[in-house]
C-alpha cells in the first residue's frame, strides 16, 4: 500500500490548559468563525459569539446537564440546514466546569436506572461502593461531551491546572496537571491530537506562550500532530496602550495561513 504523509493540519480535538487569569478565554476567542460554549461566565468579558449556559438555562428552564445537551442540538440542526458546520472551531470553557455538570448529572441517570431507583443521594462518586460511581461519572461525561465532537473542524476544550507531586528518584517534586478525575484526563487524551499549556512568557511582558512540550514535572502536555509535539509559540502579545491583543493562532492552525 501506499506511504502517506502525517496529517498535520487536521486537528479535531485539541485541550488548552492553564493556571487561572493567564488568558485561556481572552486568546482563544480571537479564533475566527469560533462558538464559545460559556461554562464560567467568563466570555461577556471579551465579546464574540458565545453562550453563558446558565444563562441559556434559566431562559429555558432546563438543568445544566439538559443544557449543554440542548445547545448541542441547535448547533446540529444549524450544520444540517447549512449543509456544513456554521463553525469551524467550538470551544468548551471549562472541562473541569463540565465535570462538574457531569457528576449531577451521573447521579440523576443512576437514580433513573433499575439499580439506582432507591438512591437518596446526592453524589454517586462518594457514596456508591468499590468506586462504582465513577462509571456513572465517565458515562454522564461522555455523554455530555460526545454530540460537540464534529460539530465544526475543530473541539477545543478549556481546562486548568492541577498542583500535583510525583515521586521521581525517591523525592517529591511539584508537578502540574490536567484538573479532572484520573480516567476523564485519559479518555480525552486518547481523543485529542494535543493538550498544549497556555503561560506567560518569562522573557518578555504582555506576551503568552502556548507549549506542546512535555517536561518532567508535567503530567499532561503533548501532542501527536508533528507541527505541534515538543513545540512551543508565542500565541499572543498585548498592548497595554492600545488594549490590543494579537493572537498568532496560525502557530497551531496553519490553514489559518491562507
Amino acid at each position: 500500500m501506499e506511504v502517506k504523509p502525517p496529517n498535520t493540519d487536521s486537528i479535531d480535538m485539541l485541550v488548552v490548559f492553564g493556571f487561572n487569569k493567564v488568558g485561556k478565554t481572552s486568546n482563544l476567542m480571537h479564533l475566527p468563525n469560533s462558538f464559545v460554549l460559556d461554562l464560567e461566565g467568563s466570555a461577556g468579558y471579551y465579546g464574540g459569539r458565545y453562550e453563558v449556559l446558565t444563562e441559556y438555562a434559566a431562559k429555558n428552564k432546563v438543568g445544566p446537564a439538559t443544557a449543554v445537551l440542548r445547545i448541542a442540538d441547535e448547533i446540529l440542526a444549524k450544520n444540517k440546514e447549512k449543509g456544513s458546520p456554521i463553525y469551524d472551531y467550538i470551544i468548551i470553557d471549562s472541562i473541569t466546569k463540565l465535570e462538574d455538570i457531569a457528576l449531577t448529572y451521573a447521579t440523576h441517570l443512576y437514580k433513573k436506572s433499575v439499580i439506582g431507583a432507591n438512591f437518596t443521594g446526592t453524589d454517586v462518586t462518594a457514596e456508591l461502593p468499590k468506586g462504582a460511581g465513577y462509571l456513572w461519572l465517565w458515562k454522564a461525561f461522555d455523554l455530555l461531551l460526545s454530540p460537540y465532537k464534529g460539530l465544526a473542524k475543530t473541539l477545543i476544550l478549556v481546562g486548568r491546572v492541577k498542583e500535583s507531586s510525583i515521586n521521581k528518584d525517591d523525592q517529591e517534586i511539584e508537578a502540574i496537571d490536567l484538573d479532572l478525575t484520573g480516567k476523564l484526563k485519559k479518555i480525552i487524551g486518547y481523543d485529542c491530537s494535543g493538550i498544549g499549556i497556555l503561560k506567560k512568557s518569562k522573557d518578555e511582558p504582555f506576551t503568552n506562550i502556548l507549549s506542546f512540550v512535555n517536561t518532567s514535572n508535567d503530567l499532561a502536555t503533548g501532542a501527536r500532530v508533528a507541527h505541534l509535539s515538543g513545540k512551543e509559540f508565542v500565541i499572543s502579545k498585548y498592548n497595554p496602550d492600545t488594549q490590543v491583543l494579537t493572537t498568532y493562532w496560525e502557530n497551531v492552525f496553519p490553514n489559518l495561513k491562507s
